[in-house]
């Protein structure tokens, strides 16, 4: 009898916070272009294009409704949310963040 283990999925590092004000506009850019599996991408087409410059007035605030509800998917159909502490990190579903980032 052979016993498998599935291995845990691990949070990834998507932009490094050296990017500052505009992880947001190349967050969206990347989902734009197709980088991400973003399954509820036309969801959030009026947040993708507020995100196209940091002067704009709703940046932030399409950019806090992009966190609390974009969901990425990898190529094994493993689910992720988004996680920002400076470097935006895509979480996987379940995953304990508070116990990760410590």
């Amino acid at each position: 009898m052979t016993t498998t283990t599935k291995k845990q999925v691990q949070p990834v590092l998507l932009l490094d916070g050296h990017h500052g004000i505009y992880i947001p506009k190349f967050f969206a850019q990347s989902v734009i272009a197709g980088e991400y599996i973003c399954p509820n991408k036309r969801s959030l087409l009026y947040e993708w294009g507020e995100l196209g410059c940091p002067d704009n007035e709703q940046y932030w605030d399409a950019w806090d409704t992009v966190l609390n509800n974009c969901i990425l998917e990898d190529k094994c159909g493993n689910k992720f949310t988004l996680h920002q502490n400076d470097d935006l990190w895509a979480v996987p579903e379940g995953y304990d963040v508070e116990e990760f980032f410590q």
